[in-house]
């Protein structure tokens, strides 16, 4: 934990983290009018120097920094969660490791709570628990919109169906696996020839060259959960197939 410094309160409300070559970054809860992120020093597998690094919502004007991914351009991409009462108030900001702003986009989502980078194509995604809707929650390609600078266009993975998702992560592969709360019984939606591409068949499959994801299905392969618990982890393959036509992303 984070303790006290004057007037700022402790902090043990961490959320998000990611490891670079420069240190380990942490999102933290507890002090709403900051929205601290903060930083452990790092030197081979030794970590050292905890402390707040920089208040995000004091320098956006966005609530509940949760998710945090390292950009391409080695900046910090970080998502704002917002109020869980407030639809469509999730946000996304990106900051250089020192903890200066550079952009800021509104998302449209309701409480995006992890964010993650495809290992070969770059691409930028995220998971909307949406707490006061849980029927809108999901997992999001961020592609910027080109008609509006300060927006970027969120679009659903269709196919992959989620319950209170809560972190998410890819392999080098390219395959991603999500956490989700659950609940026990909760089974993927399928569409119909998905099931010859999916490890949990052992089938074949053939893939079209260029798949889009707003036209194709990601391959699901779900981990049953224990009857008495509701939490589950989840495979997806094929979440980063170029679309037929390219998309445009931010350089950050």
């Amino acid at each position: 934990s984070l303790p006290a410094d004057g007037d700022q309160p402790g902090l043990g409300d961490f959320f998000g983290l990611v490891a670079t070559p420069e240190g380990v970054f942490v999102t933290c809860n507890g002090d709403d009018a900051k929205g601290w992120i903060a930083q452990a020093e790092r030197q081979g597998s030794e970590l050292s120097n905890f402390t707040r690094l920089f208040a995000a919502t004091d320098l956006t004007g966005a609530g509940a920094p949760m998710g945090i991914a390292s950009s391409p351009g080695n900046f910090l991409a970080i998502s704002h969660c917002g109020s869980r009462d407030e639809a469509g108030d999730s946000e996304l900001s990106f900051f250089t490791k020192d903890g200066q702003l550079q952009r800021k986009y509104r998302t449209g989502l309701n409480d995006i709570v992890a964010l993650a980078y495809s290992p070969e194509r770059k691409r930028l995604f995220a998971l909307d628990i949406s707490w006061s809707n849980p029927e809108a929650a999901g997992l999001f390609k961020l592609v910027r919109n080109s008609r509006e600078e300060d927006m970027c266009e969120a679009r659903r993975l269709e196919g992959v169906q989620l319950h209170r998702p809560t972190a998410m992560a890819f392999d080098s592969e390219g395959n991603l696996y999500i956490t989700q709360c659950g609940p026990a019984d909760w089974k993927p939606d399928t569409a119909p020839g998905d099931e010859a591409n999916s490890d949990r068949t052992g089938g074949g499959g053939e893939q079209p060259e260029k798949p889009s994801p707003e036209e194709t299905t990601p391959d699901t392969d779900k981990k049953p959960a224990a009857p008495t618990h509701g939490g589950s982890l989840i495979r997806i393959s094929g979440a980063d197939q170029p679309p037929p036509v390219e998309e445009k992303t931010d350089d950050q």
